[in-house]
């Protein structure tokens, strides 16, 4: 096996699978530049720009070939920002994001966590006032601190169903356009891209969660279909917790994933300040996914060498 390779995460993306995951993402970033403004190309194009420039030095300086993938993280990165989000600033996430989540590691292959959320969860510790307070509405063209999901909370949830499905809500760039994203995520099963394990168990396990929760305290949860379509769980759900590097490699193990992301998603949601919480849940899986692979293949070591 090829000592650049993860041993709990052996299987590299194929490029088939590369260029069907990037083309993806560039029809939500297409989606997202209609919905929000010519302003989201600026907003990517930075992203891009600074993700290749490192990769190009790691590729340079380790004499490996530049990384087939290295448009997949800035690309994730930007679908998760908020259009208002200063251009420089997508910068500083994309390069936090592959210089800390990607390259120190090794590159592709070698993760412990999601690059993209990585540099996503430094620009929102660090800039919160951007990150979660200063949201664009498309149909109004103002921003605010308002998006549909502090709305479900404050009961002031008030949208027609076509604006959800095609995205003309508030919210980050790659994350309003719900049947967009629903559609391809779908593709990405149907072509086997990713297993249907991780989006379905997290999407269906947040909507039993939230259902229980409003059932119970129809106060304190949020009406569950209304929460699953607004906010990044779906786009995350299909694009970030599938990622085959730090996702687990046992199918069983997939499932605790989905359901511990779903988890915590709501937890967040519906108990902290922060409005969504599902980046912080997929980083938090992704090492608690690693050990329990570890674990089983400790024990299966320890079973082959007994014998």
């Amino acid at each position: 096996m090829d000592k650049s390779i993860n041993p709990l995460h052996p299987e590299t993306p194929s490029q088939r699978n590369v260029f069907i995951v990037t083309a993806f993402l560039g029809v939500l970033f297409i989606a997202g530049t209609i919905i929000f403004g010519t302003r989201v190309l600026l907003v990517g194009a930075i992203a891009l720009a600074v993700s290749a420039a490192i990769e190009a030095l790691f590729a340079y300086f380790r004499k490996h070939p530049l990384d087939k993938s290295w448009m997949i993280t800035p690309l994730v990165l930007t679908l998760l920002l908020p259009p208002t989000l200063p251009v420089w600033m997508a910068g500083v996430g994309s390069a936090f994001g592959v210089f800390f989540g990607k390259a120190i590691f090794g590159g592709t292959g070698r993760t412990v966590f999601n690059p993209a959320a990585v540099g996503w969860i430094f620009l929102f510790i660090n800039f919160p006032r951007y990150m979660a307070t200063d949201w664009l509405n498309p149909q109004t063209g103002q921003s605010g601190p308002d998006i549909p999901l502090t709305e479900l909370a404050a009961g002031t949830f008030d949208y027609a169903w076509n604006d959800i499905l095609l995205g003309n809500i508030p919210g980050a760039i790659g994350e309003t356009f719900v049947l967009g994203i629903i559609v391809l995520g779908l593709a990405l099963i149907v072509f086997k891209v990713i297993d249907w394990r991780i989006p379905l168990v997290t999407i269906g396990s947040a909507f039993a969660l939230l259902g229980i929760g409003h059932l119970l305290m129809p106060d304190t949860f949020a009406q569950p279909l209304e929460a699953v379509l607004v906010g990044s769980l779906l786009f995350a759900s299909f694009f970030v917790a599938t990622d085959p590097v730090t996702a687990p490699v046992k199918k069983l193990n997939r499932v605790y994933y989905a359901i511990g992301i779903a988890l915590i998603t709501v937890v967040i949601r519906t108990f902290s300040a922060a409005p969504e919480g599902v980046v912080f849940a997929i980083v938090l899986m992704n090492a608690i996914g690693s050990l329990f692979e570890d674990t089983e293949a400790n024990v299966e070591t320890e079973g082959v060498e007994a014998t």
